[in-house]
């Protein structure tokens, strides 16, 4: 195995060229001990280019190979390389599991192409039992995936199932697409434009309309494909967050920019800025400044798609020096997801979005696990991996661009503290909540002859009044150090506030004025403060209905909050924040298909506040 560890921390570039290079193997699926045969193409021709063998989920560089070759065939270098070409690895100690496939520049772990993922099972068997293989280990977006299958007990409705990674067929968890066997006991099934986009994937085989797995999972992988138009930027300038002279950096930039055409995709490189920091194709970005980088470090950076388009963006980092760390504005956003982004189509990528666009630093998200798609992603854990930031997987989730030191759950909220900054030691708390949606009040207000008793009536059936003294009681503690350590709570309270419900508004409200909502006066009685109704005290000329921007036919109503307490954090604006809406409905409950295609994710409107922060 590959036992030499190359240290080259923020020393490893991406090789530029318009031609992407490329590698395959010979099938998807091998016995112990098979041999396996890899293919590139397009290729630096460096003798110490290699490809190498990793188990399933292992990055280069994390661990030794499993396996290993340069590209002339064995493990000895030569000055030159052929660009294109193919090793083979005879008899290779690969143990039954999922692997991955690399092919890398130079002796180092800059990935050229990969990963590839393939299997490896048991051999000497008899070869009666049911199996699965594709008929190549990648494919091109937008090719006809054939999935082999034999031995299979015949039924008319064995089937075979494409799913994501990490997905276990079941009731409730859906594949991405799916076909009959036709009753066949071995054959292939085609799944022509299949609609996959770039990414890795599995293949079941499973009995007779059930999830009783006949083999599987079988891994895969689909690859972009060039098209004709510019990669785009989500936003330029955009901010990284700041780093300390002395102290190395890492980060992520590889979701800051993506490509309209479909399948289509992406590297990275630095085109201009300081030296201290480096960018590898795939977006990843590590250095460390010097005493001389203090201050505002501006980098242009550059996306290129497979057919050689680019488009350049500013990316600024701050750099401080040691034991003078500074964070002076922080802008906070409460995001209710709508069933994980589940709901709207590349939701993920439409609420991934939306966060950078806000500029957020914290985001308390509720609604935060995809149950839609069967995939039960959790958008907080997904959207700070892909950011490179930190979250809080929790339900409800938290996304930081700051590290977060504690995490933990009080009543049915969650509480993360985060560091701002570490030299002086600043820092702040998140509480996130997501209270109970039954028994919604502002719906008995807007009854004929309907009275502020009537509708306490109905919001104390809920659970909500319980669920926030509950939280409360669990941030005493917090909230008396708020001095010291400021605390927020966000979250969707499904329960309006006392500050919007007064007379003037009552024309709002189906003529009902002034309610003692039981969840907002629980806060205000705290000591904690409404940041929105802080920056924007008339009810009337500034009603910010989060719910709802999408179903307008439905009651309308804040119900989306930011509260904080702490003299050391000041709002100074504050707002209801979301992206494009193409097409709005009627009352909730209404058919969603002609909102499927909005650019803004959820049926909530976000809250965005931004904070002056004192040292």
């Amino acid at each position: 195995m590959k036992t030499k560890l190359i240290t080259m921390i923020g020393g490893c570039c991406m090789l530029s060229s318009a031609v992407a290079q490329t590698l395959t193997l010979d099938s998807s699926s091998y016995t112990e001990g098979q041999s396996i045969t890899a293919s590139w193409t397009n290729g630096p021709g460096d003798g110490q280019d290699w490809v190498g063998v990793y188990p399933s989920g292992v990055t280069p560089g994390n661990q030794a190979a499993s396996e290993w070759l340069y590209i002339g065939g064995s493990q000895t270098s030569k000055n030159k390389g052929p660009k294109n070409g193919s090793v083979t690895f005879n008899n290779p100690s690969l143990t039954s599991g999922t692997y991955s496939a690399y092919y890398l520049s130079n002796d180092t772990y800059t990935v050229l192409s990969g990963p590839i993922n393939f299997s490896v099972t048991q051999g000497g068997g008899q070869g009666n039992d049911p199996a699965i293989t594709t008929s190549k280990a990648s494919y091109a977006y937008g090719e006809t995936i054939t999935v082999n299958f034999s031995n299979g007990p015949g039924n008319t409705n064995d089937w075979i199932g494409l799913y994501n990674p990490g997905v276990t067929p079941a009731q409730g968890s859906p594949s991405l697409t799916w076909k009959y066997t036709g009753g066949a006991t071995s054959g292939s099934v085609d799944f022509p434009n299949p609609g996959l986009q770039p990414g890795n994937y599995v293949a079941y085989f499973l009995e007779n309309d059930g999830y009783n797995v006949l083999d599987g999972p079988l891994s895969f992988s689909v690859t972009g494909g060039a098209g004709p138009a510019q990669p785009e930027w989500v936003m330029s300038p955009f901010r990284r967050i700041h780093g300390i002279a002395g102290t190395a950096y890492s980060g992520k930039i590889g979701s800051y920019a993506s490509d309209p055409d479909p399948g289509d995709t992406l590297s990275y490189s630095k085109v201009n800025g300081p030296a201290w920091l480096s960018i590898q194709a795939d977006g990843s970005i590590s250095g460390t400044p010097t005493t001389n980088d203090i201050g505002l470090n501006a980098f242009t950076v550059r996306a290129t798609d497979l057919g050689g388009n680019t488009s350049d963006a500013t990316m600024n980092i701050i750099i401080y020096a040691a034991g003078s760390e500074s964070v002076s504005t922080l802008k906070v956003m409460s995001f209710n997801m709508w069933h994980g982004l589940g709901q709207i189509n590349n939701g993920h990528r439409k609420g991934l979005e939306a966060i950078i666009l806000a500029d957020a630093d914290i985001i308390g998200t509720q609604e935060t696990v995809d149950n839609v798609s069967g995939s039960n992603v959790n958008q907080a854990q997904k959207i700070a991996t892909d950011l490179g930031w930190h979250y809080y997987s929790g339900y409800p989730g938290i996304i930081s661009r700051y590290p977060i030191t504690e995490q933990s759950i009080v009543g049915s909220a969650t509480r993360a503290k985060i560091k701002l900054t570490s030299s002086p030691l600043k820092e702040a708390i998140l509480y996130n909540c997501h209270l109970d949606y039954l028994y919604y009040g502002p719906y008995e207000a807007h009854k004929q002859g309907s009275t502020a008793q009537k509708v306490l009536v109905e919001e104390k059936k809920s659970q909500r009044d319980e669920q926030i003294a509950a939280i409360i009681s669990g941030m005493t503690s917090d909230i008396n150090n708020a001095e010291n350590i400021p605390v927020l709570l966000t979250g969707d309270f499904n329960a309006p506030s006392h500050l919007d419900w007064t007379e003037d508004t009552a024309p709002f409200h189906g003529g009902v004025g002034y309610v003692a909502w039981p969840t907002s006066l629980a806060c205000t009685d705290a000591g904690l403060l409404d940041s929105f109704r802080e920056v924007n005290p008339d009810p009337v000329l500034k009603p910010s209905n989060t719910w709802s921007p999408l179903f307008l036919g439905d009651a309308q109503d804040r119900i989306d909050f930011i509260y904080y307490k702490g003299s050391s954090l000041t709002p100074t604006s504050s707002g209801m924040f979301h992206t494009a809406i193409e097409e709005t409905l009627g009352a909730w409950g209404s058919s969603i298909t002609p909102a499927l295609n909005n650019t803004w994710p959820s049926d909530h409107g976000a809250v965005l506040t931004t904070f002056t922060v004192q040292p």
